[in-house]
């Protein structure tokens, strides 16, 4: 099983509740601290992953192909391609394929970059807020130095955090097996 949109969405909301962005305490403890770093170690390759442009040209082919016109040449074709990938090759590829079947499912038009570019973002949005909150935690100051935070709210986090950390590590599993990543 991997880390689903519902279940980072879910440890965003504790967060969001425990941890504003624009409130965050300005002392957490040391294990606090930990789980935080520990998860933006395992979101880094989650985020930082870059696609093949092969990859990326053959799956934006296969998306158009919906609305193939046989009578299009090839330089078009190539110069669309070329369009899809310089505005696509950023993101990660779970990103691009999540958008890909959001827009498929949910759309009866012709996509153009934009669709698929503003998908891609939200679907790789959810796991940079919570690795920017990670990265905030980490530098509030030291509770043992002043004072302690809410232990329920603590293990809360702690909790939901471990069930992160663990559905990633499975989804990096699937991705072995499989050979690419996918959040849903």
């Amino acid at each position: 099983m991997r880390a689903s949109a519902a279940e980072i969405l879910k440890t965003l909301e504790v967060w969001d509740n425990e941890y504003r962005i624009g409130k965050m305490p300005v002392v957490v403890d040391d294990n606090l601290k930990q789980i935080a770093s520990d998860t933006r170690k395992q979101l880094a390759p989650v985020l930082q992953a870059r696609v093949s442009k092969q990859w990326l040209k053959d799956r934006i082919m296969t998306l158009l192909m919906h609305w193939h016109n046989k009578e299009t040449p090839q330089q078009i074709i190539n110069a669309m391609s070329s369009d899809w990938i310089d505005v696509l090759q950023d993101f990660p590829q779970w990103a691009i394929e999540e958008a890909i079947v959001d827009y498929n499912k949910t759309s009866e038009y012709k996509p153009v970059p934009a669709n698929i570019v503003k998908r891609a973002e939200q679907a790789a949005s959810k796991y940079q807020t919570l690795d920017f909150k990670c990265k905030l935690i980490m530098q509030a100051g030291n509770t043992a130095k002043e004072k302690t935070t809410d232990a329920e709210s603590k293990a809360r986090v702690s909790a939901m955090m471990d069930e992160v950390r663990k559905n990633m590590t499975q989804h990096k599993d699937e991705e072995v097996k499989t050979g690419y990543k996918k959040l849903n």
